[in-house]
């Protein structure tokens, strides 16, 4: 049996490499698909295949985003040329969705013996996510790029994610109880983190892949709320620092921009390929975490000692999926749009 695994992020190397400690992987060779940049423990890999290009998109116009698509699907294509040896083979595949190029076509139409398991990508499994919140228009796109380069790109029914095929064996999510689609959903292992100590910061979850989604000018309109109904909360006042990590996808803002609004504050600007939730536990440990909707709060949520979870507040401001909301009232969160309740 060969083991297959697509990392389109940095989180994703993470839970599959989490998934192999705990010996929840099946017996086989393993084999990684990564993007270049990613970071991975290469003594838990027999083998890796890495693309020339990160899979990141910071594309700010409807010209570049098409030369991204392209770029990336031609990366994807020379990749795909070192797994050939693998079509007659029994695969386990393991994938976060099926809406990008790589991982539709792995799972759709590669190979004949596959079966499947998919692994928490983020919020996306926590809400009914599936072509209708695609654009037509960037699917067939998409779709037209990928033919070109013989790659087929196929409408898939049903969740994004894929979990409700019928050759998926297992979904590991970090909170499988609120999972959307409930067959076969699994925990995916955790270890609790204890912290000596929480610093008098504010850590802020940028998600400027929104700006691609719904507009730059509705993001950043969305954005500057945001921001000032961070400034107006009652813990403000007794912060030092703010942190800002911008999301690995869509048009970043500056870092002066955020100097300029947390202008009475020390302001860093986080640019690395860690994640946002490895960052926080190594380094960070800011008492303050925010975001609109990022999975990353409840990744950091999930993993902290039940004890110490309450010296920790989270915010947040849902932008588009209210399907969300339950989940984030779950949790204890809080709402900085109260209108959305």
């Amino acid at each position: 049996m060969k083991n297959l695994f697509v990392a389109l992020g940095q989180h994703h190397v993470q839970n599959f490499e989490n998934l192999i400690e705990n010996n929840l992987v099946v017996e086989g060779e393993r084999i990684l698909l990564a993007g270049s940049g990613l970071i991975y423990d290469a003594l838990k890999w027999d083998r890796v295949i890495k693309a020339e290009q990160s899979f990141n998109n910071n594309a700010d116009s409807a010209f570049s985003q098409v030369a991204a698509i392209n770029s990336k699907i031609l990366s994807y294509k020379k990749m795909l040329s070192h797994l050939s040896f693998l079509k007659n083979e029994p695969i386990t595949l393991y994938v976060c969705y099926i809406e990008d190029v790589l991982t539709n076509y792995l799972f759709l139409s590669f190979g004949k013996n596959t079966q499947a398991v998919i692994v928490e990508d983020g919020t996306l499994n926590y809400y009914d996510h599936s072509l209708k919140n695609i654009s037509r228009l960037k699917f067939l796109l998409k779709q037209t790029i990928a033919q070109t380069h013989g790659i087929p790109f196929k409408k898939y029914k049903g969740h994004s994610s894929g979990a409700e095929y019928k050759h998926v064996i297992s979904q590991f999510l970090t909170l499988p109880k609120h999972a959307f689609v409930q067959k076969n959903a699994k925990k995916l292992p955790m270890e609790k983190e204890s912290l000596p100590n929480f610093s008098k910061s504010l850590y802020i979850i940028g998600q400027e892949s929104y700006g691609t989604l719904l507009g730059k000018k509705f993001f950043e309109t969305a954005l500057d709320d945001f921001l000032a109904q961070l400034k107006k909360q009652p813990f403000y006042k007794e912060i030092d620092t703010v942190y800002y990590k911008p999301h690995r996808n869509g048009k970043q803002l500056p870092e002066t921009f955020f100097k300029s609004v947390f202008s009475d504050k020390e302001v860093v600007f986080l640019l690395t390929e860690q994640t946002s939730e490895t960052l926080y536990f190594k380094e960070l440990h800011a008492q303050h975490i925010a975001g609109f909707d990022s999975s990353t709060l409840i990744n950091i949520y999930a993993k902290l000692d039940d004890q110490e979870r309450e010296k920790v507040s989270f915010y947040v401001n849902p932008l588009k999926n209210d399907e969300l909301i339950p989940l984030f009232k779950n949790l204890g969160f809080q709402f900085l749009n109260k209108d959305r309740l």
